[in-house]
């Protein structure tokens, strides 16, 4: 247990749920697990206990830390080499700021950790927004698996129905998005896929101020010469912007995030919607939380929201 004067330190560390999509969930239940077996097999026979592969322009590893033998459950983490030029510094109390010392290709690198149950499909990740994300550990599994099928992951939300909103054929009437942006802010931080999503980093991207509000309007296609009602693409960029960067992660802060569907005149705050808890684990004098203190962080939040959370489990019986 770390202590400076005789005080823990403690830091904060954010906390996401997910499960499996529904399609392998219905149509190839067990594929995520199977693929968890093989990846764990492959690292076990290497050295160091670890897989390292590149996707999407990112050098990705992984490495599996225990395998629980009660539960079946895997933790490890997965690192995403930093390649970005701006560089952190190393400071103390009185802001005395010092260069990392570098040497030779050393490089830094961030960490995901994860914690997956096979018998519940069940997937807890720690946040870290320059990090790994789960399309990453979703590529690793797949490009090691011995199926055909893709394997993605899908955020739990706190209301299932707003989940559903984004992922049906339902189109909006508008939308109404207002972020607060960090001063630091690197567009090369950002891997997105929807078009709309790209465009909104590129926007903030080109902002010079601290905040950036955008208003999306549809109009019945039905009317002469208006476009369509919004759908596609924004939807699924909306989710993928919701889930990927949750309120208080540290990079883009969605302020306001509000729509409203086709066929409504109620507004619906997309905002807060993605489910994450917030955790705190204890530093160590190296300024770093111990492994086995994450995994218990990773449990408590689990075991805290389980009551929500079990409708999500994957039974025997489903």
């Amino acid at each position: 247990m770390a202590a400076e004067n005789g005080k823990t330190k403690l830091k904060s560390l954010r906390v996401g749920f997910y499960t499996s999509s529904e399609n392998l969930r219905t149509n190839n239940k067990g594929t995520v697990a199977a693929a968890f077996q093989v990846l764990f097999n492959q690292c076990a026979s290497q050295m160091g206990n670890a897989h390292f592969a590149e996707f999407a322009g990112r050098d990705l590893k992984i490495q599996f830390l225990d395998r629980d033998l009660e539960n079946g459950s895997y933790f490890g983490f997965i690192s995403r080499r930093r390649k970005s030029a701006n560089l952190a510094y190393i400071t103390d109390e009185k802001w005395l700021e010092v260069k990392i010392p570098f040497v030779g290709n050393q490089s830094l690198s961030e960490r995901t950790f994860f914690l997956y149950y096979p018998q519940q499909d069940f997937l807890v990740l720690s946040l870290n927004h320059l990090g790994p994300r789960h399309s990453d550990l979703a590529f690793l599994l797949f490009s090691n698996s011995q199926h055909a099928t893709p394997i993605s992951f899908e955020a739990i939300w706190k209301e299932e129905s707003i989940k559903e909103l984004l992922e049906t054929g339902s189109s909006l009437r508008s939308c109404e998005i207002s972020i607060a942006i960090p001063r630091n802010f690197n567009a090369a931080n950002y891997n997105l896929s929807g078009m709309f999503a790209n465009q909104v980093i590129n926007m903030v991207s080109g902002s010079s101020s601290s905040h950036l509000t955008i208003s999306l309007r549809g109009h019945s296609p039905l009317k002469k010469k208006s476009t369509e009602w919004l759908k596609g693409d924004v939807k699924a960029s909306l989710k993928e912007l919701l889930e990927k960067f949750p309120s208080g992660e540290g990079s883009l802060e969605f302020e306001k995030v509000d729509v409203v569907a086709q066929g409504d005149r109620k507004k619906k705050n997309l905002v807060d919607q993605v489910l994450t808890v917030k955790k705190s684990v204890i530093i160590q004098n190296d300024g770093y939380p111990s492994d086995s203190d994450v995994k218990i962080s990773l449990i408590q939040a689990k075991i805290e929201n389980d009551n929500y959370l079990r409708q999500y489990y994957l039974t025997k019986e489903s």
